[in-house]
C-alpha cells in the first residue's frame, strides 16, 4: 500500500487511514486530538459548560435508577418462597381445585357425549343415511334420552335405577 506522512507529526501511515481535515491529512491520533480541542473550544464559546454538567448528572441518575429497578426485578424473580402450602393428606392437591367436597353431578355418567355423537354420526352416514338426516336422528335420540330421564325423575326413581335404564338405552342404540 501507499504510505504517506501526517501533516502534523512525522509518522508515516497508509494513505487510506489518513483523515482529510480542511485540506490537511492527519493520522488517527492527530485527528482525535484536534477533535477534542475543537469540542472544548465550542463549549467554551457557547457558554454551555454548566448545562452539560447538569445533563450528565441527570443521565447518570437515570442510569442508576434503571439499574436499581433491574436489580429489584432480578431479586424478586429469584427470591425463595418463604411460605409453602402444607398438604394435609398424602394425596397432592391439583391446581384450581375447590376446597372441600366435590359438588355432586346432576347428570349421570350415561349420556350421549360429543365424541360419542360424532362416532354415531359417522356410523349412520356409513350406513347410507344423509348427513342432515343423521344429525336430526342424533338430536332426536338425545331428546328421548333426556325425556326418559325426566320422566323417571318424576316417578321418584333413584339415581341408580335411572343410571341403569340410561345405560340400557345407550347399549341398545349402539347395537342397532
Amino acid at each position: 500500500m501507499v504510505k504517506k506522512s501526517c501533516d502534523k507529526c512525522p509518522a508515516e501511515v497508509e494513505f487510506k487511514v489518513l483523515k482529510k481535515i480542511r485540506g490537511e491529512y492527519h493520522c488517527k491520533d492527530c485527528a482525535k486530538a484536534r477533535r477534542l480541542v475543537r469540542r472544548e473550544e465550542t463549549i467554551e464559546k457557547a457558554g454551555i459548560k454548566d448545562e452539560l454538567k447538569e445533563l450528565d448528572e441527570k443521565i447518570k441518575e437515570q442510569y442508576k435508577q434503571t439499574k436499581r429497578k433491574d436489580a429489584k426485578k432480578r431479586y424478586q424473580k429469584n427470591k425463595p418462597a418463604f411460605k409453602k402450602k402444607k398438604i394435609v393428606s398424602g394425596v397432592p392437591v391439583p391446581k384450581g381445585s375447590i376446597s372441600g367436597k366435590a359438588k355432586p353431578r346432576h347428570v349421570s355418567e350415561s349420556y350421549l357425549g360429543f365424541q360419542e355423537s360424532q362416532v354415531l354420526l359417522s356410523i349412520l352416514v356409513k350406513r347410507g343415511m344423509d348427513f342432515e338426516d343423521a344429525k336430526d336422528e342424533i338430536k332426536r335420540i338425545k331428546e328421548t334420552l333426556k325425556e326418559t330421564r325426566e320422566s323417571m325423575k318424576e316417578k321418584n326413581k333413584s339415581e341408580d335405577q335411572i343410571k341403569i335404564k340410561m345405560q340400557k338405552l345407550l347399549e341398545e342404540l349402539w347395537r342397532s
